[in-house]
């Protein structure tokens, strides 16, 4: 691990920033990775009682570019960390990324891409395949063009960077550069949310500085220059030539017309080299007619992040070391805007995700039928008990009815055969009122259907004829019909056989 025997300032205890411990249900964390050509540089935080807390901070250098090695540093990394979540943000390093101002005669977000895609190799030694681009742009109100600031990579870092994750097995969720983040960070720290005023940051690595300049809080021109704080520490008279180059810049970023004025001025990153050079900054750069109205910090980012104890020891152990980008990038990485993963990457990712979708939804439309098909299941079940029931219930209920029903046509048989007798006896009543002492019976039915038929024998045919028409005068018989008529003597005397059928009725009241 590599140590710079840099000066520091003892940070008093007051300024050390004591948390919580975190519950036991943990939020999910963010990881950061910066990969420069020697070095990797991790950090993690996590969002305690909605403040982004820094759990973790990690740098290792390496003698020569091993992406095995760096790879199993970062595995280690997350298994001492115990984070179970393998993703992370890949941090491209400012020196790594070229950037470019152009002003595009559009206000048109679709025409401005377009333009960016078609001439971005213009602006780079490499052709359009080579290079991966990414813009931000800022519409200024009442202005008829569009000011864009490019960042532009070449395609070998993209790669390498993938490589080292999949090996580590690391999922990228973006590739940015700290310099947005940076400039958020500034932006948050310079000035109350409610103001917009232009803010220049300054950012002292070990070994270069990035400049930041920010305009109604978007990143609007960005600078890296080769002095740190190794040369800042090692080598005194380059202090002068860092004031230079922060001159220089200043002159630059006016020149460009891309933002207002600087009213704020913050200078943070290794704090021994932000010490050597506040004073020449605050007596040489700020007297400048720009920044005559502007006004400066200098600040200990140690102090300004939430972090926990064992982050800052760490920090403290290694003075020469500033994780101002990193900490940044974790703060702000839901508001950048600017990712540098290849566009294939991306299409892959976003069939990945698009698949992850349907089968996500797929699931929850299996899940839907299963709790269809077992409320269904269910149901049927409850109503097959049901039936169950009612066929117990019903042949119960048969045997009770079919017992009721013999009893029931028992009754109405014996009923009837009452009534016809009562009836028949009735009706043999009537009759025998009718027949005289010449007349006598030898048979008499009487049927359901009210018909009777009556044999008989009478003294002669002419009272078998007078019989009938009494009959047919009566009020209780009807369709009365002689259907057979004989004589014959019987003891020496001539008598008439008839077999008479006729209806029985009863009279109305």
């Amino acid at each position: 691990m590599m140590k710079l025997n840099l000066p520091s300032p003892k940070i008093p205890l007051a300024h050390t920033i004591k948390l919580p411990s975190l519950p036991a249900r943990r939020a999910e964390e963010q990881v950061t990775i910066e990969i420069g050509e020697h070095y990797v540089k991790w950090a993690v935080g996590r969002m305690h009682k909605n403040q982004m807390q820094i759990e973790g901070a990690r740098f290792q250098y390496f003698d020569q570019a091993n992406d095995v090695d760096i790879s199993s540093y970062i595995s280690t990394c997350y298994s001492d960390f115990k984070i179970r979540k393998k993703s992370a943000i890949g941090v491209i390093p400012a020196p790594l990324s070229i950037s470019k101002n152009i002003d595009m005669p559009s206000s048109d977000a679709e025409e401005i891409k377009k333009i960016v895609n078609l001439h971005a190799g213009r602006y780079t030694p490499y052709s359009r395949e080579e290079i991966i681009i990414d813009y931000l742009s800022m519409v200024v109100e009442g202005q008829h063009y569009t000011n864009v600031l490019l960042m532009i990579i070449h395609r070998d870092v993209a790669e390498r960077f993938l490589r080292v994750f999949e090996v580590a097995g690391i999922t990228l969720d973006k590739m940015v550069t700290p310099l947005e983040a940076m400039a958020g960070v500034f932006n948050r720290w310079a000035q109350p949310p409610s103001m917009n005023d232009p803010v220049w940051g300054v950012h002292i690595h070990h070994d270069t500085t990035d400049l930041t300049f920010s305009d109604r809080k978007q990143m609007v021109f960005v600078r890296n220059i080769a002095v740190g704080a190794k040369q800042i520490h090692e080598d005194p008279a380059s202090i002068a030539a860092f004031v230079d180059e922060l001159k220089q810049s200043l002159t630059t970023y006016h020149d460009q017309g891309v933002g207002r004025p600087i009213r704020h001025l913050l200078v943070t990153g290794v704090p021994g080299a932000v010490a050597a050079v506040k004073t020449q900054i605050k007596d040489d750069v700020m007297s400048s007619a720009a920044l005559s109205e502007a006004q400066f910090y200098d600040m200990d980012f140690r102090e300004r992040f939430a972090l926990r104890e064992n982050v800052l020891q760490y920090l403290n152990e290694n003075p020469g070391l500033s994780f101002f980008d990193s900490f940044s990038v974790i703060e702000e990485a839901s508001r950048l805007k600017i990712d540098l993963v290849p566009d294939d990457i991306k299409l892959r990712k976003k069939v990945r995700e698009g698949g992850k979708d349907i089968i996500n939804l797929g699931i929850v439309v299996m899940t839907c039928l299963l709790i269809v098909s077992l409320f269904l299941a269910a149901k049927i079940y409850l109503k097959n008990i049901k039936i169950d029931k009612l066929d117990k219930v019903f042949e119960a209920t048969s045997e009770e009815s079919r017992q009721l029903e013999n009893a029931s046509t028992k009754s109405r048989v014996l009923r009837e055969l009452l009534e016809m007798r009562g009836r028949g006896l009735f009706v043999f009543e009537k009759f025998g009122s009718m027949i005289g002492e010449d007349i006598y019976l030898s048979g008499f039915s009487y049927d359901s259907d009210s018909s009777m038929t009556v044999k008989g024998t009478a003294g002669s045919m002419s009272r078998v004829f007078a019989f009938v028409n009494e009959l047919e005068e009566s009020v209780f018989f009807k369709d009365v019909e002689a259907q057979e008529t004989k004589t014959r003597k019987e003891q020496g005397k001539e008598v008439a056989d008839f077999i008479v059928k006729s209806y029985f009725t009863e009279p109305e009241e």
